[in-house]
């Protein structure tokens, strides 16, 4: 996995949660979705790629 912006602002909300004691959990969701973006190969991207971790894939009929 390639370390990315967005990456290293998923760690930096983690550490800043247990300095200042304040619940991030409702970020855990988003950082989820960036860890999976970086994973599909979207690591140097723009958050925009997120879009391509959300889409559904196509239905075969």
């Amino acid at each position: 996995m390639r370390s990315t912006f967005f990456l290293a602002g998923a760690a930096h909300d983690e550490d800043l949660a247990k300095e200042t004691n304040v619940d991030t959990v409702w970020l855990a969701p988003l950082h989820g979705l960036v860890r999976r973006a970086a994973e599909a190969g979207h690591g140097d991207h723009s958050v925009a790629a997120l879009t391509e971790v959300l889409r559904k894939p196509a239905p075969r009929w």
